[in-house]
């Protein structure tokens, strides 16, 4: 008899499941499930006895993912998950650090070190070392250090093949050396240093190897190398003699490995074989021989490798062409098209235009301009004029006045300027387009960025591929270009990379990072860097390599006719395009459109050496793998290392506009001080406001995060999706979700909560408790509240350390500098230790809340005129570590199990690194946007989420005592509701940690002022009793947020029933008189309310005891 929680899987999703010991290759997509299989193959192997709870382990790629595995396995089987090894690469390699620290040769209490932090470390060191900065640049030896371990090389193992390089090798070196001393790592370390450990302890490996019999991978596809050579150290058991084999010389476990893929083409689509004939895309099977381009018009046999198939819901893109042609395709899918002088017909264009250090600006060009000596692109000359970094065809055009209306059209819509990055030339020199400043002063008063965003989202262009990028050679702009079948050599193909510059430090950094360097020619001071593979993946990760080095833009094109074609995403090609025949002519697109959105398959191959097939006579990109960077490699050695003959895949099933500007304009109604407009949108109704109520805030941001990967996998960008909050102590909560979900996001107009300054200060006092030789934090907090300790006070301690070869500590505890300084230290020295002492023994939070306390932290920002957003970032780290607390007993990522388990604050400061460290979105980098509804003022996202819709929160206390202060918060959220243009969420929780405390909270009056018909309740676990609001699925109807939400059990002396009382409500007391109800919090005898006195001012009231009667 099968375990129950087998039922309900497809055939695919069992097969892959209850497969035997043996390694397999599960290829997946967003939605097919494969969360639910990888869960289901644990229970299954620990209930069929194939492995214990502590015989497995599972790597996901972020924190949320192996706590949800945790929760569900305990759901499927009575077991106790505690001890299993579930969780990240670096939480991993943490747990088996901290197990074997002294295998490890590290101490058993290590900090880890942020980026930031290891950033300070590498500039305190260059100081130490007299190294000037200008010459070896602190972040590119971080760099250099970094790349190096990912590669799993110590300085030693550097080549060094020029001075450079050397002393580069050399600094690497001092800085492991300062690493050790100090007893931290940094996020690189943690990896290295766990697969050196395995690597030279045979008898070690052994033991995890007998250990873990089965390994599984979740996001096969994004492991680098360094990743891939750790799971093949535990899946190798070495022989009982003798060093380590190769792979085949030992016995492998078995890697279960769930990974994604890219897409493909519609069914139906016609392939040309290797003998003329077509054959439909469905029917082609591995093994079989197609007609692929090898480069330069050369047309030959290649053979398909594998093939590819999954069911699609959505719409995809048709490709229409001037010689009668259609290609359809998923949006995503990679084609070789672009413009091409002579080859694109004349056409006028509206394009967007961006410049760095000034923004974003829309234009309209035309494909051939007059007076050039021979054919150039409008665009490309504009480009050229106005030093530009990228454009993109925005629509395409037959008339020129119709590309002006849509350039008028489009930046009315947007508010992107169509005045030129830099003056124009010409007779008249008085006009606004002439006047350098006046340009400047426009593009300085508007946030283009914002708005180019969504206009890029809006008609389906992708930020990072813009249709043009200009040359260049120094280092403003780094251009890495791959041509596939660049290169003839012999029958088969090679695909090459190239780089061009002119200045010494890209040179010295490629040549740091291994790569042969020489002259672009004989006798010229520019150089190049130019290879040739004949594997395209290899080439990829070359590339990559590059592309990390020199900070620079992969750009991607294919040789296929004797002139390169840009690689471009279907739902990025434009009219007047071209594309390569099977004959090898160019062939123009007339028409691009979207197919309609229906189920139907979708199908790729897997052709080699080539990567390129004809279907529907136009050579079109295989997508399977995408070689992203080492993972396209790690999947085929995989398959090869350990002999999967099988590839088993998931196919894809699901999902899903609103009524926003009809709930903001009913909300703003209830202000009686305002004028009669309400706003209107000739777009339809679209679908209601998505309402969410929440157990407790960490549910509520649970449940944002889930909404926004759903509206990321709907082609949604991250840039284009907002969480606004009233308090900016909301945002750690969500941080903290985004982080163990690892998605990128953006804190607009400020700092993530553990990158605030204040938060810094307070771990580095609680990092300098735990360690103190932590020399980084030690020089952080050691002046800080101001203590007399100066700079050259400092330099002196750091030199004492630096003869000495003690840490930092030690040279501050033996001070020998005198007067009020020396006091001052010694005074330091005291506080800490003494910090110390009254700490131990002490839960994690009162901790944290007495060394906020006497540090003198709390007293310092009290005093600060702006201090009170600080101070709540202070009590909101005292929440984040009894949440920290709470979570633990089930973390399954970077804490150690029984024994080994390290301490409390230990445990928390490694967690607050990996949070900070981990999942930054880079400047450019498509992430989702965290503000306050203040800040959100003028912007305007696809998608928005309100969340800590509380009484008190939103609206705030304060407004409830203030002269028109509920109709300013009501302004405020009347700006936060407009923010959204297609979908729109809202949500409340019931309790909610904030400002160092638990707050019970019952929904905003703000539900109830938007009608009940424009809202639909979404997702809920748990019925609100009274919510105080009715939308459809909620089960009662109130006048107003009602206090029974707080689940009143004795009622108050009076006997009165619970749901008589409500905020907004008048009641009438005995001693103090007429009042209003203003907030209410705790639960059963704790209930207790806020009620403003006409006479007798705010009160809080026990309703157990309160004699209240309604007025």
């Amino acid at each position: 008899m099968s375990p129950g929680f087998l039922s309900g899987l497809n055939e695919q999703q069992l097969e892959a499941v209850t497969l035997p010991h043996q390694s397999a290759l599960i290829l997946a997509g967003a939605g097919s499930g494969k969360t639910r299989v990888l869960t289901t193959r644990v229970a299954w192997l620990i209930e069929t006895r194939q492995a214990s709870p502590q015989g497995l382990v599972a790597v996901t790629f972020t924190n949320k993912a192996a706590k949800e595995m945790l929760t569900r396995i305990s759901a499927m089987l009575p077991i106790n998950t505690r001890g299993m090894w579930v969780g990240t690469f670096h939480g991993l390699a943490n747990r088996m650090l901290r197990t074997h620290h002294r295998d490890a040769n590290l101490p058993q209490l290590f900090q880890i070190l942020d980026t930031q932090d290891q950033l300070s470390l590498i500039k305190r060191l260059l100081k130490n070392l007299n190294i000037d900065e200008a010459r070896f640049p602190p972040r590119q030896v971080q760099w250099f250090v970094t790349a190096n371990k990912e590669e799993g090389r110590r300085a030693p193992q550097v080549e060094a093949q020029d001075e450079f390089t050397r002393r580069m090798a050399d600094l690497y070196a001092a800085y492991d050396e300062q690493c050790q001393r100090e007893g931290v790592v940094d996020f690189a370390e943690l990896l290295l240093r766990s697969y050196e450990l395995l690597s030279r302890n045979d008898a070690l490996r052994a033991h995890y190897g007998a250990r873990f019999r089965h390994i599984l991978v979740d996001e096969f596809q994004d492991t680098n190398r360094l990743q891939y050579r750790w799971l093949r150290l535990l899946a190798v058991t070495p022989p009982a003699h003798g060093a380590a084999p190769p792979l085949k010389g030992g016995e492998s476990n078995a890697i279960f490995a769930v990974g994604d893929d890219d897409q493909c083409v519609a069914e139906g689509t016609l392939v040309v074989m290797a003998d003329g004939t077509q054959k439909l895309i469905e029917r082609v099977k591995p093994g079989d021989q197609v007609l692929s381009a090898f480069g330069a018009g050369d047309f030959r046999v290649a053979t398909v490798r594998q093939t590819y198939r999954r069911t699609r819901h959505d719409a995809l893109i048709s490709i229409h062409t001037r010689n009668g042609r259609r290609l359809t395709t998923t949006p995503e899918h990679t084609h070789f098209a672009g413009y091409v002088p002579k080859a694109t017909p004349q056409a006028f264009y509206t394009y967007l235009m961006f410049k760095r250090g000034i923004g974003y600006r829309l234009g309209t060009t035309q494909v051939y301009t007059r007076g050039q000596a021979r054919p150039m692109l409008g665009f490309k000359q504009r480009a050229l004029h106005e030093h530009a970094d990228a454009l993109w065809v925005v629509s395409v055009h037959a008339r020129e006045n119709d590309a002006r209306v849509d350039e008028t059209i489009l930046s009315l819509r947007y508010g992107l300027p169509t005045l030129p990055f830099t003056p124009r030339k010409g007779r008249s020199m008085n006009g606004l387009v002439h006047d350098t400043a006046l340009i400047r002063k426009v593009f300085d008063s508007v946030d283009t960025e914002a708005s180019a965003q969504r206009l890029l989202a809006d008609w389906g262009l992708d930020k990072n591929e813009p249709h043009h990028l200009p040359q260049s050679r120094n280092s403003n702009r780094r251009n890495i270009t791959v041509v596939l079948c660049g290169d003839r050599r012999g029958i088969k193909p090679w695909h090459r990379v190239s780089i061009y510059g002119n200045d010494t430090a890209g040179r010295r950094a490629l040549e740091a990072a291994g790569l042969s360097v020489r002259p672009a020619k004989k006798g010229s001071r520019s150089w190049r860097f130019e290879t040739c593979r004949n594997d395209f993946g290899e080439l990829m990760r070359t590339a990559t390599k590059a592309k990390q080095v020199l900070d620079g833009t992969l750009i991607l094109k294919a040789n296929l006719n004797g002139k390169s074609l840009p690689f471009v995403r279907a739902a990025s090609i434009r009219p007047g395009m071209v594309l390569v025949d099977g004959s090898g002519r160019f062939d123009v697109v007339e028409r691009v459109g979207r197919a309609a959105a229906r189920s139907r398959r979708v199908y790729d191959l897997d052709v080699h050496p080539t990567h390129n097939f004809i279907a529907n006579g136009l050579v079109t990109h295989n997508s399977i793998y995408a070689f992203r960077g080492a993972s396209a490699a790690n999947m085929q050695d995989l398959q090869r290392d350990f002999a999967i003959e099988r590839v088993i895949k998931l196919e894809q099933n699901y999902r899903s506009h609103g009524h926003i500007l009809d709930a903001a304009n009913a909300l703003i109604g209830h202000n009686r001080r305002r004028l009669g407009k309400n706003l209107w949108t000739a777009e339809v109704k679209g679908e209601p406001l998505r309402v969410y109520d929440a157990a407790t805030d960490a549910e509520e941001a649970g449940f944002i995060v889930e909404e926004a990967k759903a509206l990321r996998a709907e082609g949604v960008a991250l840039a284009d999706i907002a969480v606004l909050y009233r308090s900016n102590a909301q945002s750690r909560v969500l941080e903290h979700a985004l982080f163990t979900a690892g998605m990128p996001y953006r804190v607009y107009g400020g700092l993530r909560f553990f990158e605030r300054q204040e938060v810094k200060h307070a771990l580095a006092y609680l990092r300098l408790v735990a360690n103190p030789d932590d020399d980084g934090a030690l020089t952080r907090i050691i002046n800080f509240p101001t203590r007399g300790i100066g700079n050259r006070s400092l330099e002196q301690l750091q030199e004492a350390a630096q003869s000495r070869g003690v840490s930092l500590w030690a040279a501050v505890r033996a001070n020998t500098i005198g007067g009020k300084t020396g006091a001052s230290i010694t005074a330091f020295v005291k506080l800490i230790e003494a910090m110390r002492n009254a700490t131990a023994g002490l839960p994690l939070p009162e901790v944290i809340e007495h060394v906020i306390e006497t540090s003198g932290l709390k007293a310092h920002y009290q005093a600060e005129k702006e201090g009170a957003d600080r101070l709540e970032n202070l009590s909101e780290l005292i929440n984040a570590a009894a949440t920290f607390v709470a979570e633990r007993d089930v973390q399954p990522a970077g804490e150690a199990a029984g024994t080994d388990e390290p301490d409390e604050l230990t445990a928390f400061l490694a967690h607050a690194a990996l949070e900070a460290g981990e999942h930054q979105a880079q400047a450019g980098a498509d992430a989702l946007q965290l503000m306050t509804a203040h800040s959100a003022k003028g912007l305007e996202f696809h998608s928005v989420f309100i969340s800590g819709l509380e009484e008190g929160l939103f609206p705030h206390e304060n407004s409830l005592t203030e002269a028109d202060g509920i109709e300013e918060e009501r302004r405020l959220m009347y700006v936060a509701l407009t923010r959204a243009r297609r979908r729109l969420y809202l949500s409340f929780a019931q309790s909610r940690m904030l400002h160092g405390q638990t707050r019970y909270g019952i929904a905003s009056r703000f539900f109830h002022e938007i009608p009940d018909a424009l809202m639909r309740r979404v997702g809920s676990r748990f019925k609100v009793q009274g919510s105080g609001f009715k939308v459809p699925g909620s089960e009662s109807r109130a006048e107003g947020p009602r206090i029974s939400t707080l689940n009143f059990e004795r009622g108050t002396l009076n006997a009165q029933p619970a749901t008589q009382w409500r905020v907004g409500q008048g009641v009438v007391h005995p001693t103090f008189g007429a009042g209003v109800i203003v907030n209410a919090e705790g639960r059963g005898p704790d209930a207790r309310v806020q009620v403003n006195f006409r006479d007798g001012g705010l009160k809080w009231l026990m309703l157990e005891y309160a004699k209240l009667a309604p007025a």
